[in-house]
């Protein structure tokens, strides 16, 4: 239920119970967190609990990798916003700058 509502942290608490109650977590498990860690868009939580995964002895299956690979996506699509906003921001500076220099060019 986690999972499918995108709350990452509750799902990662049951994990947490699972633990203390000795049981160790399938790969079924696994991919409900990572789906939950998806839809979330928690790239970073997603690779703590692939670090966990192999410290498990857990093997990925075929639908992790289809979850990693989406994790992925949304990684690479997060650096790329934060690139194009960072080019905006320096591309106002530039502009502001440009102006300002124009601006008090008279006054020297």
């Amino acid at each position: 239920a986690h999972s499918l509502g995108g709350d990452c942290e509750g799902a990662l608490r049951v994990r947490q119970r699972m633990r203390r109650a000795g049981v160790q977590p399938s790969v079924h498990v696994y991919n409900a967190l990572l789906a939950a860690c998806e839809r979330a868009r928690q790239p970073d939580r997603a690779l703590e609990l692939v670090a966990a995964m192999k410290r498990d002895g857990v093997e990925p299956n075929a639908v992790s990798q289809q979850l990693l690979a989406a994790i992925g996506r949304q990684g690479v699509a997060n650096v790329e916003s934060q690139q194009v906003a960072a080019a905006a921001i320096s591309a106002a500076v530039a502009a502001y700058g440009t102006i300002l220099v124009q601006t008090t060019a008279g006054l020297f």
